[in-house]
C-alpha cells in the first residue's frame, strides 16, 4: 500500500471516531440526533491538518522543552505517541503536571470547542517534555471549522443562562491568539463576554446550522 493510500485510510478512520465522539459530546449537552453531530464533523472535515512531531533525545532534558505549555485552538486534537513517554496534561487541585502514559489515544478538546459548549468543556493545557535516552515521536490530527465560519456558543450549552464567549471565526481567533502570545495574556479571556456584554452576532441559537454554512 502506497502513502498516500495509508494516510487516506487513516483519515477515513478518524473521522468514523470524531463521528462518535462528537454524538456523545453532544449528547451530554442535550443536543438531540445524530444529524446535528454530523453536520459539525462535516464542518470539521474541512479543515484538518496532521503534523509528525520528532523530539530527538536530550542529554540534560532540565534545560529544555519538546514543546511549551499550550491549549489548542480548533475543536479536537488526537494524539498518538510512539514507545516513549512525554506528553504531559496540567491538572489542577492541587496544581500539577500528569504525565500520559505511551500507547493511548490522547483526545485534546481545544480552544473553540469550549466556546461552541460556552465552557462546559474545557480546552487542555498541555506540553511536551524530551527524553535522556531516547528520541520521541507523535502524529497530531488536528480538527477545526473552516477560516471564516463562525463559532459560537450552542444554545442548548448556555441553557437559561448567557453565553461566556463572543462569536468568533478560527481566522479571527488566530490573530487573537498571536496578540495573546506577545501580550502574555490569555486568548479565551480575550474574547470572553462579561455578564452585562451582548453579541451582536446572537447567541449562538443557530450555531450547528451556521458554522455549516
Amino acid at each position: 500500500m502506497m502513502c498516500s493510500d495509508v494516510m487516506e485510510e487513516f483519515h477515513r478512520q478518524m473521522l468514523a471516531v470524531v463521528d462518535k465522539l462528537t454524538v456523545l459530546f453532544l449528547a451530554a449537552l442535550g443536543v438531540a440526533g445524530v444529524e446535528a453531530g454530523r453536520k459539525i464533523v462535516e464542518t470539521m472535515s474541512e479543515t484538518v491538518t496532521m503534523h509528525i512531531n520528532w523530539y530527538p533525545k536530550c542529554p540534560d532534558p532540565k534545560r529544555t522543552l519538546g514543546l511549551a505549555t499550550h491549549t489548542d485552538s480548533g475543536f479536537f486534537t488526537f494524539l498518538m505517541q510512539s514507545h516513549v513517554s512525554g506528553l504531559q496534561l496540567f491538572r489542577r487541585e492541587p496544581d500539577r503536571w500528569v504525565g500520559v502514559p505511551p500507547g493511548a489515544l490522547i483526545v485534546n478538546i481545544g480552544d473553540l470547542f469550549q466556546i461552541l459548549t460556552n465552557g462546559r468543556f474545557r480546552s487542555t493545557y498541555h506540553r511536551a517534555i524530551v527524553n535522556r535516552d531516547s528520541t520521541r515521536v507523535s502524529v497530531a490530527y488536528h480538527l477545526g471549522p473552516p477560516a471564516d465560519a463562525k463559532v459560537a456558543p450552542l444554545r442548548e450549552a448556555v441553557g437559561g443562562g448567557k453565553p461566556a464567549y463572543r462569536t468568533v471565526t478560527w481566522r479571527e481567533y488566530f490573530l487573537v491568539r498571536k496578540e495573546a502570545f506577545t501580550t502574555g495574556g490569555s486568548a479565551l479571556q480575550m474574547v470572553s463576554l462579561s455578564p452585562g456584554d451582548h453579541d451582536d452576532d446572537g447567541d449562538g441559537a443557530d450555531q450547528i446550522s451556521e458554522i455549516s454554512s
